[in-house]
């Protein structure tokens, strides 16, 4: 509790959208309301959608397995 939000990203598009996929990582941590996360993204080129529902369900099998 009191860590935060950490997000670390591996992709090979970071350098052009690696702020976008932050950002859709924490609007979708943010719809959870949730404030102590740790979120490891590695990404080949994926379209915002597609990240937007893997972190999604990653978030939703996690609460899943620690309610």
């Amino acid at each position: 509790a009191g860590s935060g939000i950490e997000i670390e990203i591996e992709s090979s598009v970071k350098p052009l959208f690696g702020e976008q996929i932050r950002a859709s990582a924490l609007a979708i941590v943010a719809d959870y309301g949730l404030t102590d996360l740790k979120i490891a993204i590695r990404d080949q080129g994926a379209l915002d959608y597609a990240i937007r529902a893997r972190v999604q369900a990653a978030i939703a099998r996690a609460m899943k397995e620690n309610p």
